[in-house]
């Protein structure tokens, strides 16, 4: 008669370290339930499983006003991805000589706000779509992050000396890819650095969670995919930039960033 959770299923409360409560609430929502429902068309057609089910792209889905609650579930769910990965960056990279660092793609802003926790003389720029940026929390965020709207596809804030992107360029197709980093390259301080939150794929056969994620890219977006090392070096020098070095987290089966 007496009930106890198990290991695993502690990670779907809501009040403990690393919770993945909101990352399975958002796997088994109707936004990405669905679409992967359809992986039989998917491959068949090329189509992505938003664009068969929803009869459009599922950024632009989650964005309609009749499906706020999508939205809400979505980006509950990217805090809790970046609370499970950007502690693990913050402890592998040093951020402290950065004076400025601008977080592209960044939320609500906790992977930003992680980062200059470890950065105390940093300032902070969040820069997402403008629907997005207004619903982070400024309190939280402090007076160290400014919030700036706006399209990574369009203008990006220039003149910073670090611009992160965790887990964006994996959702977008290598023209795409490449317009974002340009875009970035074009603005960035001469001596500035790119970093990429991404996990990279494996040269060989062997098991990697990447490769679950790049099925998972397959079903729900247009074109977005994981990338190894040779993959992300080419669309770095056709953005204008070079890879420099790769640096393993310790999650480095979960994250990876490029520099």
């Amino acid at each position: 008669g007496t009930f106890a959770l198990t290991p695993v299923s502690e990670l779907l409360r809501s009040d403990v370290p690393g919770s993945m409560r909101d990352l399975a609430i958002m796997v088994t929502s109707k936004s990405h339930w669905l679409p992967c429902g359809q992986m039989e068309d998917v491959l068949r057609t090329g189509s992505s499983g938003p664009q068969i089910t929803f009869g459009t792209d599922l950024f632009t889905w989650v964005h309609d006003a009749a499906n706020r609650d999508q939205w809400e579930i979505f980006n509950a769910a990217m805090t809790s991805f970046s609370s499970m990965t950007g502690h693990a960056v913050a402890e592998a990279f040093d951020f402290s000589r950065f004076a400025t660092i601008a977080d592209i793609g960044g939320g609500h802003g906790y992977f930003l706000k992680t980062i200059l926790d470890k950065s105390p003389n940093a300032k902070g720029t969040l820069f997402d779509l403008p629907g997005v940026v207004k619903g982070a929390d400024a309190a939280q965020l402090g007076n160290r992050i400014e919030r700036i709207g706006g399209s990574f596809f369009n203008e990006i804030p220039a003149g910073r000396d670090c611009y992160t992107l965790k887990h964006i360029i994996h959702d977008w197709s290598d023209d795409q890819s490449i317009t974002i980093l340009s875009n970035i390259a074009r603005v960035m301080n001469p001596a500035g650095r790119v970093l990429l939150v991404e996990m990279v794929m494996p040269e060989g056969p062997a098991p990697h969670p990447a490769k679950f994620m790049d099925v998972n890219m397959l079903a729900m977006t247009e074109g977005g995919c994981e990338r190894t090392e040779k993959e992300y070096a080419a669309l770095f020098a056709k953005a204008g930039l070079k890879l420099v070095t790769i640096h393993p987290t310790h999650r480095d089966r979960k994250s990876t960033r490029l520099n």
